[in-house]
């Protein structure tokens, strides 16, 4: 995700107004989930949209399989796995409706089109990125099964 793919993550959240603080500062998708509330206060935003900010990159993290926790069994893999899938399809659906929304709200007809494409290009890959991280939980909670089982 490129620093226009984080302009415009910010304008679908109602914070499209700090964007180009985010593209003067380089801050690309892997510097974004990166950033603490500390990071965001030295950029400027103040405490509402800081929360807000804060409040959904936990969700990307979240949604991207970011519990980081390896599955103990095959049934703990599918588990995690599952919530990720799940949460994949409800942040690209979500994401289908909001942008646009959010986009026209913004910035007009404009910003629906690029709201839409946004909503689009989500409602494909956080499905996707789901379903792999399913695949991966998974199959780390087969490894963590087996692992038992040679003991």
């Amino acid at each position: 995700m490129s620093t226009e793919d984080v302009a415009s993550f910010l304008t679908s959240n109602g914070l499209g107004e700090y964007a180009d603080k985010f593209r003067s500062e380089q801050i690309d998708y892997e510097t974004l989930i990166m950033l603490s509330e500390d990071d965001l206060k030295d950029l400027g935003l103040p405490l509402g949209p800081r929360k807000k900010l804060l409040t959904r990159i936990q969700e990307i993290k979240k949604s991207s399989g970011g519990d980081d926790e390896r599955p103990t069994g095959v049934g703990a893999g599918i588990m995690q796995g599952g919530r990720s899938f799940a949460s994949g399809i409800v942040s690209g659906v979500t994401s289908l409706v909001r942008d646009p929304y959010e986009g026209a709200k913004n910035e007009g007809a404009m910003g629906f089109l690029k709201g839409l494409g946004s909503g689009v290009k989500n409602a494909v890959v956080k499905p996707a990125q789901g379903t792999f991280t399913f695949v991966e939980k998974t199959a780390q909670g087969m490894q963590s099964s087996t692992k038992k089982l040679d003991k």
